[in-house]
């Protein structure tokens, strides 16, 4: 549903919900038919998620705001 006439604010929100879903990135790849030799768009996906899923944990760690200050005496 479109308010006010806003088409273009409305279709920034779409973009912005489809993108957040990752169906954007679907949709490209089903798009345009890719070779076997250069499917290594698939190995690439796979060492980024082992990555990510291994750097979650660390993230989360250094993005807490409750830890305490190890520099306290300074």
């Amino acid at each position: 549903m479109v308010l006010e006439r806003t088409v273009e604010g409305a279709y920034r929100t779409l973009n912005r919900i489809l993108t957040s879903d990752g169906l954007t990135e679907a949709i490209e790849q089903w798009h345009i038919y890719e070779k076997p030799c250069r499917r290594q768009r698939e190995s690439c996906e796979t060492c980024h998620r082992i990555y990510h899923m291994e750097m979650a944990p660390e993230m989360n760690f250094v993005m807490r705001k409750n830890r305490a200050d190890p520099r306290q005496g300074c």
